[in-house]
């Protein structure tokens, strides 16, 4: 049996609007019409479905009675529950990829996270003159004179914003080639010192295997760092992901937590 609750995010004390208003929430942001690759919008129709469905029991008083209490005779168990639980070897099932696909989502949300924070000078890198446009080939090349230049010269000497900037454009290919290995080199330089949005960016990037090894242990170690600095879009990521991890991959993710966290403060310290 699904555990709705968990499907849509909310507690099972919720009141009928604030199911509602998750519910809208969740439906604008897992519509299929608002992933590109087919692989991401048959992963949000799942997802959609599934949402719909939970809706469609906590909406109704009537089913929902009758749900809580089925869910409380422990049939609703979220952790035994097949529809949420990944394969035993850890590789990606389909319902992985169900729960997971939150995480995309909230990724999605970093052009505007870093947009607000860097303000005019975010807008200014990423609208340079037509002159300063990319020309040539490889990294040494990609980022030439004008804006997209200063931006390159703050990241290493250090700007934090223009780091994840930086590695958004590797990540996204804005302006420059695609490059999942170079992006994760900038975000890990801002998540060593303390950025919130590089840290949860290197989350899923772990847990996807985009320019680094797939790791759960890892992911979580970012996410849950990045949650500990109060960032509540890591916080649910981290929770998600649980339910894709064993009880032992959990225990090592929290292990890895406060390694990883004198890991980078070590580096951060060294640099100064």
């Amino acid at each position: 049996m699904r555990d709705y609750y968990r499907i849509l995010g909310v507690s099972p004390s919720a009141s009928l609007e604030d199911i509602r208003k998750r519910f809208r929430f969740l439906a604008h942001a897992y519509h299929p019409d608002k992933f590109a690759s087919d692989t991401h919008k048959q992963n949000a129709e799942n997802e959609f479905k599934l949402i719909r469905e939970a809706y469609d029991i906590l909406s109704n008083s009537r089913k929902r009675k009758s749900y809580d209490s089925s869910r409380a005779s422990g049939s609703a168990d979220s952790k035994d529950d097949a529809s949420c639980s990944p394969p035993p070897s850890g590789d990606d099932g389909a319902s992985a990829d169900s729960v997971w696909l939150r995480a995309v989502v909230v990724a999605s949300g970093v052009v505007s996270v870093v947009a607000l924070v860097s303000g005019a000078v975010y807008f200014y890198f990423q609208q340079p003159p037509r002159a300063n446009r990319m020309v040539g080939v490889g990294h040494g090349s990609e980022i030439n004179a004008g804006p997209r230049a200063a931006s390159r010269r703050a990241a290493e000497q250090g700007d934090v914003v223009a780091q994840v900037n930086l590695g958004f454009k590797y990540r996204d290919g804005q302006g420059v080639k695609r490059d999942y290995a170079e992006a994760a080199k900038w975000y890990r330089k801002a998540a060593e010192q303390g950025d919130a949005v590089a840290q949860r960016i290197l989350g899923f990037m772990y847990r996807y295997g985009e320019g680094v090894e797939k790791d759960y242990v890892e992911a979580y170690a970012f996410l849950n760092l990045a949650a500990a600095k109060g960032d509540d879009d890591s916080r649910a990521a981290r929770d998600w992901l649980e339910i894709a991890m064993t009880p032992q991959q959990i225990d090592d993710g929290q292990k890895r937590t406060k390694a990883l966290k004198l890991e980078l403060e070590k580096a951060r310290t060294k640099k100064k």
